[in-house]
């Protein structure tokens, strides 16, 4: 035997020496009792002190028994100590114990109990080194004793699996159970060396699973059950021998359910509850048994909740927990006892965060904080201890993020962070500790991400992600750092989605794919694993869908179905699978829809109503009903609004809802979370009655959430993201006012939201949400200033907008739509300030293309995107003009016909944005004085709408047709200012083409193109006179006049047909006296000079109305003085006369009807002249003179008076010479000449000229009079 004992030492050398100080897991069950008695040691060990008695004081007395026992001198002061140790173990902690028994072994280094507790005591610490050289130490002790060898070398192999060399402990268990073996076969006490190499044989098991071979550690398990069958019916009967029974079957059964074959774990969990209750039974006061009871009972609800049988699972958690309860009360001593404890409540608590019931969830987590926390105050040191409240805390601060109580969770989040994070400082760092710290970092992400911190979201989910790392990296072959590691990816790549960093997103969310599809693989009937795999599917569908990849997402999406369809069919019950199918559903059919596949969209929507009609109506079930309304009404909002539904078909359904909300809020009024989750479903409904046009609906569920939210948020005032949907509830309350022409309303939303968002502002500066959420109500108000006429206020809302989007968009230009955004934000200020400050619109408009001539580079299968940029294009084509650039004007034209040109041809908008710049381009070569290259752009703008396959006044086409038709006239007059006749006619009858189309075809009411048609035919009149075509130009009058007494005579009220028709008759007479047909002249005239009163005594605050009766009344002065009737002229300049005392008599301060008065005074005197009236001619041209100076002196630069008053003195010059007053004619003539000297220096006008002529010849004949008679 001492030679199988020697030989073995041998290799047991060859195996510990030089094991390394790497980290270590944690190995401390934390649902198995640890036994220590008899049937783990050898023999003469059996009267030793368990450690497990020994009682805990605060660490400063563990610190003065230090002080207190340091190394004694000599050997017999060593002896007494030795005496005494064991009185003292029974008053001391742990680490004080330890201290005690290395002192005992300093002094007496053959102490076999000593050497036993010092290594014993180091495992349990976590001082594995010192446990490593007591285990060496004790081996060289044990020589003697191969029971004690025994246990040694399997104690070896646990403290190097803890250190994490899984090799050298797999080596070193081999080597244990040889031992074992070799040991069994020269024992007197077989049952001792069984035991201890059942326990080997489950440790190794126990190593093989953290390794994550399942294979190898069924085997040792099922080997180690067979064996502690067998020595459990030995003889004589006895508890113990059970408990290695009992033990391997929790084993097995751990295994089991780690494999996820949980019928096989609820098999040998069951068998160890009957072992259990048998032989509680027996004996209750048995700590161990009844922790095997408990345990028993723990594993089985541990199953049931694995199999989301969360009901079966509360059953045996509450049924464990009266047994571990009273333990802790009979053995307040033993740690175990109370952290069982603890564990059933965090059972309780967890089972109710299921179930959403937050109260019952509270009472648990209060009582679990309660036991951790009274733990931790008796051993401050024991980093277990403090792994465990830092536990307790992460499950208190998940709680309160789910109930909104932000400020708690926050709270408990940073004392669970500031227990654990000096253990990560220690030498030796247990993969638990990091678990549990990668666990808090985590739930502190979500937090952040729930209040839009993105940066302190992706901090702390960096962090986790690089303590997972460094857990995958201790331990490569667990299954818990492997799902960590997913986790924390995945979590990090759904908040870079959000903040529209997608590179990074995807990199993180294939790597969480990844991890998450071989664990799918290697579990396949795994509910929970096929979950993750399908919700990653999903993330990278969500994030192909933001970056515009619609077959990538497709591809995810579809992937996802299959998965979640088969959780679906799994258990159909499990509302939460059946969400998330629906949602993939509704994004599938997002994408079939945009792809024109609307069969297969149609096809989508429904299955996903059908189930999401299953969810929404479950009043049996408030708690999870009040859950996921919000979600499931949102969706089915998306597909009711996408869809060809008709409103009328879920009215019934929106007012079900409604209802059911009010019920469910009455019902549990006090939990604030399930008041949130209502308010929050109130919000979504309210969006699809909105929707669907049901106003008053959407009115009433949004007040009701309004209110409710007010409540939450004063009762919880630090839950930021409760305040964050009652700003957003307030943008859609205020929508819907201006929806309903409520703008007061509307107004005080927008101002009360504005004012909450600054609020948050100054408490979450580096929240990068509130500036968008901040522009968006300032946009909103624009609009709405806008709407209400108020322009200046609605410039100020854009440019502050635009201002925030714009700071956003440099600070995060990949976040989603921050470059969208902004272009529209500049777009919709331009539009306002197009008319008000036109240099400033061109500034926004240009830096609103930019923006979008970058993201058509960026995705340029983008319609939409290509739209918004010709827009931009084409409205810069006439602000570039306005201001003078006409380069930049065409160059923004040519774009926008490059652009529209790469549009099908049957786009909607193609047509409308071609011959819109077309048009602009004709503006900016008049602009130019370049009509040739106008007519040639209006030509293929009016080529553009004559299209075959299209009516002319096609929508949205309908603005252009008069567009172009403006566009002519202008060409025509521009031709014509040129002398360009010929062009102009042709201009004209383009313009008077389109006209009498529009007048012809446009139905609108609101537009009368009669008046315009009239006018265009007087205009090509106008032009063939200038051909000298009196006959072509008396055509178009006549016809323009015939057309305009029908329709006068069918519509009496149209003022603009009278105008029309006065010019017709108007050029109608002039012509025909220029012709000699002076009666037609007369009768033409006397009909305009009728339409002319009309229209004054109709719009008498129109003095355009009284030119015309003046230039009228002038005509018929011509005419009857050519038919030699001056009494008739006389009477017409009579008439002229008064109508302007009658003008200024009404407008005294109106400048201009004074000078008028003035003319027609002179004009009056001239027929007074010409029949030899002198002193009533002189008369009025005194009246015309005073009337003049005086006005002159008050205006010394208006043109218009100082000709009036060299009309004066000419026509006194010519009265004075009548006279005979050849003195005053030359004076009154000079003053004339003088006169129009002036006027000629200030422009060149042909009237003026004339006037000089007229002087000089004047003049040359008075000299010539004066020669004469001298």
């Amino acid at each position: 035997m001492y030679r199988k004992i020697l030989r073995h030492t041998a290799l047991l050398a060859a195996v510990v020496c030089g094991w390394p100080q790497g980290a270590h897991a944690n190995m401390r069950s934390t649902t198995l009792p640890v036994r220590l008695d008899t049937y783990t040691l050898a023999p003469e060990l059996a009267a030793i002190p368990a450690a497990r008695t020994v009682l805990g004081v605060p660490a400063d007395a563990e610190h003065g028994l230090a002080q207190a026992f340091k190394p004694p001198r000599t050997p017999e002061q060593a002896a007494d100590l030795a005496k005494r140790r064991g009185a003292l173990l029974r008053q001391q902690t742990p680490g004080a114990a330890l201290a005690l028994y290395r002192n005992a072994l300093y002094h007496t280094p053959d102490d076999v109990e000593a050497c036993f507790w010092v290594a014993r005591l180091a495992q349990q610490n976590g001082e594995l080194p010192l446990a490593r050289q007591a285990y060496q130490h004790l081996l060289e002790l044990a020589l003697s004793g191969s029971q004690l060898q025994l246990h040694a070398v399997s104690a070896l192999g646990q403290v190097s699996a803890a250190q994490g060399d899984w090799s050298t402990a797999a080596r070193t268990f081999d080597l244990a159970l040889i031992l074992a073996r070799d040991t069994a076969s020269s024992s007197s006490d077989d049952v001792m060396v069984q035991q201890t190499q059942i326990s080997t044989w489950l440790a190794r098991a126990q190593l093989s699973s953290q390794r994550g071979a399942w294979a190898a550690a069924r085997a040792d398990s099922e080997d180690a059950v067979a064996l502690a069958r067998r020595l459990a019916t030995a003889t004589p009967p006895s508890a113990w021998r059970q408990y290695p029974l009992w033990l391997g079957l929790v084993r097995l059964g751990d295994l089991a359910l780690q494999s996820r074959h949980y019928e096989a774990a609820a098999r040998h969990f069951t068998e160890a509850l009957a072992i259990a209750r048998r032989f509680q039974s027996e004996r209750p006061d048995d700590a161990d048994w009844s922790s095997a009871l408990w345990t028993s009972l723990n594993k089985l609800g541990d199953v049931d909740y694995a199999r989301w049988q969360f009901a079966s699972a509360e059953q045996r958690y509450r049924e464990s927990l009266p047994l571990m309860q009273r333990c802790a009360e009979r053995h307040p001593q033993r740690r175990d006892c109370i952290h069982n404890l603890t564990l059933g409540f965090e059972h309780i608590a967890r089972i109710a965060l299921q179930r959403q019931d937050f109260a019952a969830a509270q009472r648990a987590c209060d009582a679990t904080l309660t036991l951790r926390r009274q733990q931790y105050a008796l051993y401050p040191e024991d980093p277990e201890t403090r792994n465990d409240l830092a536990l307790a805390l992460n499950l208190n601060a998940d709680l309160a993020r789910r109930r909104g109580q932000r400020g708690t969770a926050i709270e408990a989040l940073d004392q669970s962070l500031g227990l654990m994070r000096p253990l990560l400082r220690r030498p030796t760092v247990h993969a638990s500790w990091r678990l549990s710290i990668a666990t808090t970092l985590s739930i502190r992400g979500d937090l952040a991400s729930d209040d839009g911190d993105i940066t302190g979201a992706r901090q702390s989910f960096r962090e986790c992600l690089s303590i997972a790392q460094a857990l995958v990296q201790q331990l490569p072959d667990a299954a818990d750092g492997q799902l960590k590691l997913a986790d924390c990816q995945y979590r990090l790549g759904r908040l870079e989605r959000k903040a529209g960093h997608f590179e990074a997103a995807r990199l993180a969310l294939q790597a969480a794919h990844t991890l998450f599809g071989a664990r799918a693989t290697q579990y396949p009937d795994d509910a929970e694993e096929l979950r993750r795999l399908a919700l990653s599917h999903t993330e990278l569908g969500m994030l192909a869908s933001a970056t515009g990849d619609a077959a990538a997402a497709t591809q995810d999406f579809t992937a996802a179905l299959p998965l979640e369809r088969r959780l679906v069919a799994l258990d159909p019950n499990q509302r939460q699978w059946r969400y998330e199918l629906a949602f993939s559903l509704g994004h599938l059919a997002d994408l079939a829809r945009a792809r024109s596949a609307l069969g297969t969209a149609q096809d989508y929507d429904d299955e996903a109503r059908a189930l999401l009609s299953g969810l929404v109506i479950q009043p049996s079930d408030p708690i999870w009903w009040a859950q996921n309304l919000s979600a499931a009404v949102g969706n089915f909002a998306l597909h009711a609004v996408n869809s060809d539904v008709p409103a009328a078909d879920d009215a019934e359904r929106r007012a079900v809802d409604a209802a059911l909300l009010r019920t469910l809020a009455a019902r549990f009024p006090q939990d604030d979370a399930l008041q949130h989750s209502i308010s929050i479903s109130q919000t979504q409904l309210g969006l699809l009655a909105a929707a669907r046009g049901d106003l008053s609906l959407a009115t009433s569920v949004y007040e009701d959430a309004r209110q409710r939210l007010r409540l939450l948020t004063e009762r919880q005032p630090d839950a930021t993201a409760w305040q964050r949907d009652q700003i957003n509830l307030l943008l859609a309350l205020a929508r819907l006012h201006v929806q309903r022409d409520q703008l007061d309303a509307a107004r005080a939303l927008y101002s009360e939201r504005q004012a909450r968002l600054r609020e948050l502002i100054a408490r979450l500066p580096n929240d990068p949400g509130w500036p968008l959420d901040l522009s968006i109500n300032l946009f909103d108000q624009g609009r709405l200033a806008s709407r209400s006429g108020d322009l200046t206020a609605a410039q100020q809302a854009y440019e502050q907008s635009c201002s925030l989007m714009r700071s956003r968009y440099q600070q995060e230009p990949a976040a989603p739509n921050a470059r969208a955004n902004l272009a529209l934000c500049l777009e919709t200020l331009g539009a306002t300030l197009t008319e008000r400050t036109p240099a400033a619109a061109r500034d926004a408009f240009r830096e609103s293309r930019a923006l979008r001539a970058a993201q058509v580079r960026d995705t340029p299968q983008d319609a939409s995107l290509q739209q918004a940029l010709l827009s931009d294009d084409s409205e810069l084509c006439s602000l570039e003009a306005d201001q003078g650039d006409f380069a930049a004007a065409r160059q923004a034209c040519a774009a926008t016909i490059a652009g529209s040109l790469t549009l099908p041809t049957q786009h909607p908008a193609r047509r409308e944005f071609l011959v819109s710049a077309y048009l602009r381009l004709s503006d900016t070569a008049l602009a130019e004085a370049d009509p040739a290259a106008a007519g040639t752009a209006l030509e293929r703008a009016w080529s553009m709408l004559r299209d075959p396959d299209l009516p002319l006044l096609h929508d949205p086409d309908a603005a252009l047709v008069p567009a172009l038709a403006y566009a002519f006239e202008r060409l025509r007059d521009a031709m014509a200012t040129q002398g360009d006749f010929v062009a102009a006619e042709r201009a004209g009858q383009s313009h008077l083409q389109l006209i009498e189309y529009l007048s012809e075809h446009d139905t609108n009411p609101a537009r009368n193109w009669r008046g315009a048609r009239l006018q265009a035919q007087l205009r090509l009149g106008d032009i063939q006179r200038q051909l000298h075509s009196p006959e072509a130009a008396l055509a178009y009058y006549t016809g323009a006049t015939s057309l305009g007494e029908r329709w006068l005579k069918a519509h009496p009220d149209d003022h603009g047909v009278r105008y029309a028709l006065g010019l017709s008759l108007l050029a109608t007479s002039d012509i025909a006296q220029s012709t000699g047909d002076l009666d037609a002249a007369w009768r033409a005239s006397e009909a305009s000079l009728t339409l002319w009163r009309q229209l004054m005594q109709a719009l008498p605050d129109t003095p355009l109305w009284a030119s015309y009766v003046s230039s009228t009344l002038d005509l018929q002065a011509n005419i009857a003085a050519q038919r030699g009737d001056k009494d008739a002229a006389r009477q017409a300049r009579a008439a002229d006369r008064e109508l302007y005392r009658t003008l200024v008599a009404r407008q005294p301060a109106a400048l201009d009807m004074q000078v008028r008065l003035i003319n027609a005074l002179f004009r009056y005197a001239e027929a007074a002249t010409a029949q030899l009236h002198f002193d009533d001619a002189e008369q009025h041209l005194n009246e015309g003179l005073v009337r003049a100076r005086r006005l002159a002196q008050e205006h010394p630069d208006t043109p218009g008076l100082q000709h009036a008053l060299f009309v004066g003195y000419a026509d006194f010059g010519l009265l004075s010479a009548h006279r005979s007053r050849f003195s005053d004619a030359r004076t009154y003539w000079t003053q004339a000449r003088d006169i129009n000297a002036r006027l000629l220096t200030q422009r060149t006008d042909p009237r003026w000229l004339q006037d000089r002529e007229r002087i000089s010849e004047s003049l040359a004949w008075l000299d010539r009079v004066l020669t004469e008679n001298r």
